[in-house]
């Protein structure tokens, strides 16, 4: 969970991203359907919350401002 993100944004986003909004539930469990990742989604935060775990979570925009930043230091 330290070097990947999730898409906030709900049923839109999800569509929108084919399932790869939940990056940290794609690289968990990669084998996963992509209609169960929402699930395992919820249950990877109240694990990550129960162990005192960063979930980095933001929005499409804010991921796209984040990679902009990064790659402008390049």
């Amino acid at each position: 969970m330290r070097t990947s993100r999730s898409l906030k944004g709900g049923a839109f986003v999800h569509w929108f991203y084919g399932g790869l909004n939940t990056q940290i539930e794609h690289h968990l469990f990669p084998k996963a359907p992509r209609f169960n990742l929402l699930k395992i989604q919820k249950m990877t935060k109240d694990f990550a919350a129960k162990h005192d775990l960063a979930y980095f979570e933001t929005s499409p925009l804010g991921a796209y401002i984040q990679i902009n930043n990064v790659l402008k230091k390049y």
